[in-house]
């Protein structure tokens, strides 16, 4: 007889009930949900947290980059690691059937271990001679009708999805009220938490100008100096007085200015510190650098005289403030510093001759009612008359400013044409660090006309009688400041006796000369 198998048959995986299968569904569903939510909602109550912090302590004091960066960095935590975290464990760790009864079974022990159990007999594949299939599908509905009896939602964990939500809706509103009452405050608090190192300047309901407040503030050594704190025009609170101090001296008031600024007037002082500045809620501190005023070191003139003596240009050393110049001659004043100069100014007024002020009488009539006024009278006419010859004379230039060329220390002006009249030229500087010079330096330029040069005969007697034969000997000198280009004699005979002939006469030039020779014989 042919030999009959002896292999059991297998059963096909029994599927826990539908109803059953839907409940599971539903509870997962739920918790996902929930822990989704709650993921969100503590991102968004760490960020309103950690905004609010800034907003808030902001208006007591600037708080610093790095507590600004560490406050971000924890409130950003929680979105950027909390919530994965959270979303890992309760949605990716509850995704298969027995994940969500192990968590049903912390509410519900009995039933949890019950559906794990009937989980792990879906999956099992034993002979129909071991288990029976109707005993396996009993086991699972008897189970689904346990489950049907209970509220899954009972067995969900602890949320604080709620609580979270009220936390959210509570700190919005915060931030909502906030930005109703102090928009700018508001805004500058949501850049300074967003980009806690950058230079975002602190915002203060008062609010000085800080960019017309030099720092470091540089001022004379030892002098007594004002310091102006402007406020903004579009501060929001403009107090009525504010205070200052130097280091640690005493407080100084000032009160509120037409201008929109409080003026504090310092004495002296010597040592290097901080003016500290308080108006409202605001705070300002200054560096003060006490330093010398810039002063003049050197002062030159470089004069072209004019191109007829053929001579270069000559430096005259005028720290006294003189300087005597021929009329025709061009001058470029020079001077140096004992700091940078940055800006500097200097004015030509001419002045008038002396020699121009001729008193001529005037040929007007003077008329006056009384004896004794015809001399006032008189003095007013001859005044008159000498201003009007002045005038007549001499066309004196408009008093200008002069261009000048700063090098470093050093100043320069343009060329100044000098004619028939004397100038004074006052200089005013303020160094590379505001501070202006003790005092002006004025030069005074006198003009003067080119003499003629000197000549005088040496060796001979002013009246001699020699014979025709007789030769005459002598030394003829001649000197100028300038230059001689030659030097020579001429003369002129006469008869004692009338006579129809022509006295003998000539000329005789004796020595060249040149641009420097000052002296030739």
């Amino acid at each position: 007889m042919p030999e009959t198998s002896s292999r059991p048959s297998t059963q096909e995986p029994t599927a826990i009930p539908a109803e059953l299968s839907k409940q599971l569904a539903d509870f997962q569903r739920s918790l996902w949900r929930i822990k989704v939510t709650e993921a969100v909602l503590a991102g968004l109550f760490g960020l309103i947290i950690s905004f609010l912090m800034v907003f808030a302590l902001e208006r007591l004091f600037p708080i610093p980059a790095l507590v600004r960066l560490a406050i971000l960095i924890s409130g950003t935590s929680l979105a950027a690691v909390f919530a994965p975290y959270w979303v890992r464990r309760w949605v990716y760790g509850h995704r298969r059937e027995e994940q969500l009864a192990r968590l049903i079974s912390r509410k519900f022990p009995k039933l949890g271990d019950r559906l794990l159990g009937i989980v792990e007999l879906q999956g099992q594949q034993e002979a129909k001679e071991v288990m029976s299939p109707e005993l396996r599908a009993a086991a699972m509905i008897h189970v689904a009708n346990q489950a049907a009896k209970r509220d899954m939602n009972d067995a969900l964990p602890y949320s604080r999805h709620k609580k979270l939500a009220l936390g959210v809706l509570m700190g919005a509103a915060a931030i909502t009220f906030g930005f109703s009452i102090a928009p700018k405050a508001g805004g500058n608090a949501l850049k300074r938490w967003l980009m806690p190192l950058s230079d975002t300047d602190h915002y203060t309901f008062t609010q000085f100008d800080t960019d017309k407040m030099p720092n470091p503030l540089v001022v004379p050594l030892g002098e007594a100096f004002s310091f102006n704190a402007p406020l903004k025009e579009d501060s929001d609170n403009k107090p009525a007085t504010a205070r200052a101090r130097y280091g640690q001296q005493e407080w100084l008031q000032a009160e509120l200015g037409e201008n929109g600024s409080y003026q504090f007037e310092f004495t002296g002082q010597e040592t290097q510190d901080r003016i500290t500045i308080e108006a409202g809620d605001a705070k300002h501190s200054v560096w003060v650098e006490p330093e010398v005023r810039p002063e003049v070191s050197g002062f030159e003139a470089t004069v072209a005289l004019p191109d007829y003596l053929q001579l270069d240009p000559r430096n005259v050393d005028i720290r006294t403030g003189v300087l005597t110049a021929l009329e025709g001659s061009k001058v470029v004043l020079k001077g140096s510093f004992s700091r940078q100069i940055s800006k500097a100014i200097a004015r030509l007024e001419p002045q008038p001759l002396e020699e121009t002020a001729i008193n001529k009488s005037s040929s007007a009539p003077i008329e006056a009612e009384n004896p004794s006024d015809l001399e006032s009278s008189r003095t007013k006419v001859q005044e008159a008359d000498k201003k009007a010859e002045i005038e007549n004379l001499v066309k004196l230039p408009e008093p200008r400013d002069l261009q000048l060329s700063l090098d470093g220390a050093n100043v320069s002006t343009e060329s100044i044409g000098l004619g028939r009249f004397h100038a004074s030229v006052p200089f005013t500087w303020t160094d590379v660090k505001g501070l202006e010079g003790a005092g002006s330096f004025k030069v005074e330029i006198k003009t003067s006309e080119d003499q003629i040069p000197t000549s005088y005969i040496q060796g001979i007697e002013r009246n001699i009688v020699i014979l025709a034969e007789e030769t005459l000997e002598f030394d003829i000198i001649s000197e100028d400041d300038f230059g001689l280009r030659e030097i020579g004699l001429s003369w002129v005979g006469s008869y004692n006796k009338p006579s129809d002939k022509e006295p003998a006469n000539g000329s005789l030039t004796l020595k060249k000369g040149s641009p420097s020779s000052n002296r030739l014989s």
